[in-house]
C-alpha cells in the first residue's frame, strides 16, 4: 500500500555502521557499536530514508574513529613495550629519557592515524550536520505553524487605519 511506508531500523538495515564495525571480531566492540547505533535511532523517524542514510554514515565515521583509536593505542603500546627493553640496555644515567622517547609511537604511525582520523571526524560532523538539517526539515513539514514571516513589499507600511473599525 502506498499510505503505508517502510519503517527503517538502523540496527537491522544499516550497512556502513556493520562493514566499519566487521573489521573488529571482538564482542565488547561489537557491543558499544550496537550502543552507538541504538542511541542513533531514537533521534531518527524510522520513515524517514534520508535521515536513515545520514545516521547510518554517520554511525559508520565513528566506529572507523574508534578503530583508529584502537590501531593508535596498540602502537604506544607496542612503543612502550619496545622501550622497557631499550631501558635495560642504556646507561643508567639517560634510562629516563629513553623510556620516555621511546614510549612514543613512529612517526609514520602518527602521521596516518591523525590524518584518518581527522577524516572521520569530517566525515562524522558532516553527516550530523546533514542529519540536524533533516531533522529540522522534517519538524517544519510537521508543524501547522508557518515558519516564514508573511512578505510585504519593500519600504510599505501596514495600513493600520482599516483595521481600526
Amino acid at each position: 500500500m502506498l499510505s503505508e511506508r517502510r519503517k527503517w531500523n538502523l540496527r537491522d538495515d544499516g550497512w556502513s555502521w556493520k562493514d566499519a564495525a566487521s573489521v573488529e571480531p571482538n564482542p565488547e566492540f561489537q557491543k558499544r557499536c550496537a550502543t552507538v547505533v541504538d542511541g542513533l535511532q531514537e533521534f531518527i523517524d524510522p520513515t524517514n530514508f534520508g535521515q536513515f542514510l545520514a545516521a547510518d554514515s554517520a554511525a559508520a565515521a565513528f566506529i572507523r574513529k574508534q578503530l583508529v583509536q584502537r590501531y593508535e593505542d596498540a602502537h604506544r603500546r607496542i612503543a612502550t613495550f619496545n622501550a622497557r627493553t631499550a631501558v635495560e640496555r642504556a646507561d643508567p644515567e639517560i634510562r629516563e629519557s629513553v623510556r620516555i622517547g621511546g614510549a612514543f609511537p613512529p612517526d609514520d604511525v602518527l602521521d596516518r592515524a591523525l590524518n584518518y582520523k581527522s577524516f572521520c571526524n569530517r566525515e562524522f560532523l558532516k553527516d550530523m550536520e546533514l542529519l540536524d538539517r533533516l531533522w529540522r526539515h522534517a519538524e517544519e513539514q510537521t508543524s501547522d505553524v508557518s515558519r516564514r514571516p508573511a512578505q510585504r513589499a519593500v519600504g510599505s507600511e501596514p495600513d493600520w487605519t482599516s483595521a481600526a473599525g
